[in-house]
């Protein structure tokens, strides 16, 4: 998933070494990577990440059986200040962030509550266990309560009471057998949108009496909906990512009781389109090995505005966040974390884990223009070679920045 906050996005990605890649964005689609955490050899949270939440400067990644805490009040130079690993946290697979406190589910079903107000010191701060979590996809936090998305058959949203961290309570349930299992949510006031995989629908729940959700508009379309992936929202619509129409759709939500198609935009460039993200007019959408940038500004008229790969560093993306001007992203089978700044120049550095030591490696500078065709182009380090491909007419380095070719 991605997900948007200021002027940065945030992803995590996913394979052989997995991570976390902060990149930043501006009004001109331009995406720039300026630094990267990596960990080869893996410390829980980075080991394969699966999600990952900021709040306060500070990124809490989560992998198998962990949460690592990663300082990003300086994006240029992110770096790891903690890290907790705990049964409670066994196969994590999302995480939101909430005052002193983040919040995880787990598949066996659970959610447990790390304490996260000293980040070098993370403690696990309450645990619920409860087969009617079973199933969880994704969570959201309003007020005094967890919303969990359930992704089992009879599918709905439960709801967790956490006014008390050391008693947590399901303070209900709300099924539908028009939802079927839900996939993704986002809240906004006292209004859920949700989306079905299965049943191919998107749906609106009323959150005004958490202890009696109920269904305030839904949408059906089995032609456009085959594949629903990730939901954002932005002025009077939402948009949602479909991986078997490679596209994105932009659906008018003015009359929740009368919900509308109102755009789309497909091309192969959306192949393996997942999380989403909004930036301004600019809606970003990770694929299998980078972003797509969509232009928003007019719902009816989407257009691609740029994209930005790299099969090293954005390997299975799972969620993209994006805070001040930097974007910041996960990536499950790259084991890194990334920053990205937007400027005249496209800035590449980067943290590289060798065993256990991170380095500081050079910088590669890029000239900035549209993004559509252009691979990320790493540098060349140490004994490190993470170019990717060349796409560009000129380069500039810095005194120390050697670039490798591969030829």
């Amino acid at each position: 998933m991605i997900a948007a906050a200021g002027d940065c996005i945030y992803v995590p990605t996913s394979s052989g070494q997995g991570g976390l890649a902060a990149l930043t964005i501006s009004e001109n689609t331009n995406l720039t990577i300026v630094d990267l955490i990596r960990d080869p050899i893996g410390t829980g949270g980075f080991e394969r990440p699966r999600d990952f939440a900021i709040a306060d400067d500070h990124a809490y990644v989560i992998g198998p059986a962990a949460v690592t805490a990663i300082s990003v009040a300086n994006p240029d130079d992110p770096k790891m200040v903690g890290n907790i690993a705990a049964f409670e946290l066994t196969n994590a697979n999302v995480i939101e962030v909430a005052g002193d406190y983040a919040y995880v589910i787990t598949p066996w079903p659970s959610l447990t509550v790390v304490n996260i107000a000293d980040p070098a010191n993370l403690t696990v701060a309450g645990v619920l266990q409860d087969s009617r979590l079973t199933g969880a996809k994704d969570i959201e936090i309003a007020g005094d309560y967890v919303y969990v998305s359930l992704g089992t058959s009879s599918g709905g949203v439960a709801v967790v009471s956490i006014a008390d961290i050391g008693n947590l309570t399901i303070a209900s349930v709300f099924e539908d057998a028009l939802l079927g299992p839900v996939t993704q949510m986002t809240l906004r006031g006292n209004l859920a949108y949700v989306t079905s995989q299965y049943n191919e629908v998107l749906a609106i729940v009323d959150l005004t009496d958490p202890r009696n959700l109920t269904l305030a508009g839904i949408l059906q379309d089995s032609v456009r909906f085959k594949l629903l992936e990730d939901i954002a929202i932005s002025g009077d619509c939402v948009f949602v990512s479909d991986g078997f129409s490679r596209g994105v759709l932009a659906v008018n939500i003015t009359q929740p009781s009368n919900l509308t198609v109102v755009g789309t935009v497909t091309d192969n460039e959306f192949s393996g389109v997942g999380s989403l993200a909004v930036f301004g007019d600019i809606l970003i959408a990770s694929r299998d090995d980078g972003f797509t940038m969509v232009n928003i500004s007019d719902p009816a008229e989407l257009a691609i505005a740029g994209s930005f790969s790299s099969t090293t560093l954005l390997d299975r993306i799972r969620r993209v966040r994006v805070a001040e001007n930097y974007a910041y992203a996960t990536a499950v089978d790259s084991q890194s974390f990334i920053s990205a700044a937007c400027r005249d120049y496209y800035v590449y550095g980067c943290v590289y884990g060798d065993d256990n030591h991170f380095e500081n490696l050079n910088v590669v500078l890029l000239p900035a223009g549209n993004l559509k065709n252009l691979d990320i182009v790493l540098t060349h380090v140490k004994h490190h070679v993470v170019l990717d491909s060349v796409c560009f007419d000129h380069v500039f380095f810095d005194d120390n920045a050697e670039l490798d070719t591969g030829s």
